[in-house]
C-alpha cells in the first residue's frame, strides 16, 4: 500500500504555497461515495474568503453509522483554519486545522513543511464554558522530512500534547518517540499519541506533505474528504 501511494503522489505537481501576504485562500468542494454492505456518501464544501462558510456530511444507508452534518463559518487565526458551527443534532463545535498545499489542492488535518527539513502538523479542539470557546485540547507534531525507504517507515516524532479542563487546568505532556510504520499503518510503538496511519506525499522528489489518515485509499470508507472526517466535532479524547 506505501509503495503504491509513493508511486502516485509522486505524480502531484509542485504547487507555491500563499505569501503571509496573500490572504488565504482556502476554498473546495470534494465529495466520494463507497457503494458496499453500507453505502456511504459524503461531502465537503469550503467557501471563499469573503463568505467563509463551510459544510461536512456524511451519510449511510438508513443511517446505520450514524449520520452527520456540520456547517458553520470559519476564520484564518495564527496560520490555522478554525471552524465553529452547529451539527445536525444541534451541537456546537468548534475545532482549528493546520492546512498546505501539497499538490494543486488545499488539504488540511496533515504534516506539512515547516522547514526545509522539517513538517509540521498542529490541531486544537475547543469546549463552550459558560458561553465562551476556550482551548481544550492541542496536538503539536513535528517530523522529518526524509522519504521512507521500502515498505517500512520509521518516522521519530516532538512536540507537545495540551489538555486543559473545564476550570482551566492545564496539563501538558511532551512527545519524543519513534513510531514504525508499515503499509501506511503504525506497528509500534501503541501510543496515542502518534498518528495511526501516516502516508507520504512526494513533490519534487521530495516529501511535500504526510497525510495522518487514510484519505486518499479506495475505497475510502470513512468519509475522510482533505482531513474532514465524521469525528471532528466529537469530545476531546481523555486520557
Amino acid at each position: 500500500m506505501l509503495a503504491t501511494a509513493l508511486v502516485l503522489l509522486n505524480l502531484l505537481p509542485a504547487a507555491p504555497l500563499p505569501s503571509s501576504t496573500e490572504p488565504k485562500d482556502i476554498q473546495c468542494q470534494d465529495s466520494g461515495q463507497y457503494i458496499g454492505g453500507i453505502d456511504r456518501s459524503y461531502a465537503l464544501k469550503i467557501g471563499g474568503p469573503r463568505e467563509r462558510k463551510w459544510e461536512y456530511s456524511f451519510a449511510t444507508t438508513g443511517g446505520q453509522l450514524g449520520d452527520v452534518t456540520m456547517s458553520g463559518t470559519y476564520e484564518i487565526v495564527n496560520g490555522l483554519a478554525v471552524f465553529t458551527g452547529k451539527t445536525n443534532q444541534n451541537k456546537e463545535v468548534r475545532f482549528a486545522l493546520n492546512f498546505g498545499f501539497p499538490g494543486d489542492r488545499v488539504q488540511f488535518n496533515a504534516f506539512f513543511p515547516d522547514s526545509d527539513r522539517t513538517l509540521r502538523y498542529q490541531r486544537e479542539q475547543y469546549r463552550q464554558v459558560k458561553g465562551n470557546w476556550q482551548l481544550a485540547e492541542r496536538l503539536v507534531l513535528t517530523m522529518p522530512r526524509t522519504l521512507p525507504e521500502g515498505d517500512t517507515w520509521e518516522v521519530p516524532f516532538q512536540g507537545e500534547h495540551v489538555l486543559r479542563d473545564e476550570a482551566g487546568k492545564e496539563t501538558s505532556t511532551k512527545i519524543d518517540l519513534k513510531a514504525t510504520y508499515q503499509g501506511g499503518m503504525l506497528q509500534k510503538p501503541l501510543d496515542e499519541l502518534a498518528p495511526a496511519y501516516l502516508f507520504p506525499v512526494v513533490v519534487n522528489q521530495r516529501l511535500g506533505a504526510a497525510y495522518p489518515d487514510p484519505r486518499l485509499s479506495r475505497p475510502n470508507t470513512g468519509g475522510y474528504l482533505r482531513g474532514f472526517h465524521p469525528g471532528l466535532g466529537g469530545a476531546v479524547r481523555a486520557r
